[in-house]
């Protein structure tokens, strides 16, 4: 099959890792995919003249930046400007899908020669700094929804009546994680004792991190 998925701007986000994943895993099984995305953000007017006004000078256009796309080999683009995606950046194909809200947007508007429409769905994002109404409204549009966890799948069909949401969790890759053999019983207490350790010390920063007085009293 053909399949475009319609991105924001690429970067080493965990959900855009996970999508970088599934283009491979896709393209090895013969499907054919195209990514179209966003560029990144320009400096607004106000952006350019607050800092100017700070004697900063004029702010350069921003360079690129490292993504999980980076060495994933497949057919992409990145338009030219922030501004919504529409029929012209993306090809006909079988099925093209939307990997945010506000892609979900966009793709709903596209021709049916795109393809059949999807929302892949990896977290309920009505956040503080999205309109949150906007968001809502994406998830009754008429797509299928892939959602990657339980509580997404229970959110479309509770909260939105979409009862054909399919649940589809992520795998573990067990080239990178899993449980190495131990020479010996001892051995094997020695690295749970090393990994409690780890995570008491891991604890203790983030405790610190995000209440700095945590070592004068308890937060």
């Amino acid at each position: 099959m053909k399949i475009t998925f319609v991105l924001p701007t690429l970067s080493l986000t965990g959900g855009m890792r996970v999508l970088s994943i599934y283009t491979e895993l896709l393209q090895k099984r013969g499907h054919k995919i195209f990514i179209v995305s966003m560029p990144l953000p320009q400096p607004t007017l106000i952006e350019q003249l607050r800092s100017l006004m700070r004697g900063r000078g004029w702010l350069p256009a921003p360079k690129t930046q490292k993504s999980h796309f980076d060495k994933v080999d497949v057919e992409s683009r990145v338009i030219e400007t922030n501004r919504p995606i529409t029929d012209l950046d993306v090809p006909d194909a079988d099925i093209v899908m939307a990997t945010w809200w506000e892609t979900a947007e966009w793709v709903a508007k596209l021709s049916p020669s795109k393809g059949t429409k999807v929302y892949f769905l990896q977290h309920y994002e009505a956040f503080d700094y999205v309109p949150k109404g906007r968001v809502e409204a994406t998830w009754r549009l008429p797509m299928h929804k892939i959602a990657v966890a339980q509580w997404l799948a229970d959110i479309a069909r509770n909260e939105y009546g979409d009862l054909s949401v399919s649940l589809v969790p992520p795998t573990v890759d067990t080239k990178q994680f899993y449980d190495p053999p131990v020479a010996s019983e001892a051995a094997a207490r020695q690295a749970i004792s090393s990994h409690s350790r780890d995570v008491l010390y891991y604890n203790s920063l983030e405790r610190l991190r995000y209440c700095p007085e945590s070592f004068l009293y308890s937060c």
